[in-house]
């Protein structure tokens, strides 16, 4: 970690082969390391049509830089009614277990103080996902359910509207 500020800006197309190939290394990763398999993530988290569709001059998707290193990203979808949704989040592997996956959620946190709550959903076997949700984000698990990948978890945490702390992310 520098000393400079994490720092969450706009993807644009010049950052998708390399947010594509640090997305899969960062899924892949983490799936050897809580299912044993090779090779593993969402619907798209290896292909660059994701990033196109879904991350290009979107308002709701950031880079995480520090100094001059890209270190990760996350996609976070606002909700008209108050309750948004955190898409993804992941870090670079050769970054990870440094903070920096706590700092952009705390940012993330913080951009929304109009939130009610927040929900994600993260795959059953992704053991090192459910701690890190719940110790470090503040997430609480309100169901379990079959999604079309496997078994998956349903989290949630108020947002700063519903608990008036903003910047307590």
């Amino acid at each position: 970690m520098s000393d400079v500020p994490l720092v969450l800006t706009s993807i644009d197309a010049s950052d998708v082969a390399g947010l594509t190939a640090m997305m899969t290394a960062s899924f892949d990763d983490s799936t050897r390391r809580n299912t044993g398999r090779e090779r593993g993530g969402p619907p798209g988290y290896d292909t660059e049509e994701f990033f196109r569709e879904w991350a290009v001059g979107k308002p709701y998707a950031w880079k995480a830089v520090d100094g001059d290193q890209v270190v990760g990203a996350v996609f976070a979808f606002p909700g008209e009614d108050g309750h948004h949704y955190l898409g993804r989040i992941f870090v670079d592997p050769a970054a990870q277990r440094r903070g920096y996956g706590g700092r952009i959620w705390d940012q993330v946190y913080d951009r929304f103080p109009e939130a009610l709550s927040w929900t994600l959903d993260t795959p059953e076997a992704e053991v090192s996902n459910h701690l890190f949700y719940e110790g470090r984000c503040g997430f609480v698990l309100v169901d379990q359910v079959e999604a079309d990948d496997g078994p998956s978890r349903i989290y949630r945490r108020s947002g700063p509207a519903a608990t008036g702390a903003a910047g307590e992310g």
